[in-house]
């Protein structure tokens, strides 16, 4: 099995080329749930 390329970089692949966009796509893990949570209780 050959092994997968890991990077020590700190840095991502940008999702859009608006830096706006590219802004509201780095979210807190926590937040999908935080902003859910009460439409589902």
């Amino acid at each position: 099995m050959t092994r997968l390329y890991v990077s020590n970089k700190n840095e991502s692949v940008p999702m859009f080329e608006s830096r706006f966009m590219e802004f509201f796509s780095h979210v807190h893990p926590a937040t999908p749930l935080v902003l859910y949570l009460p439409v589902i209780a």
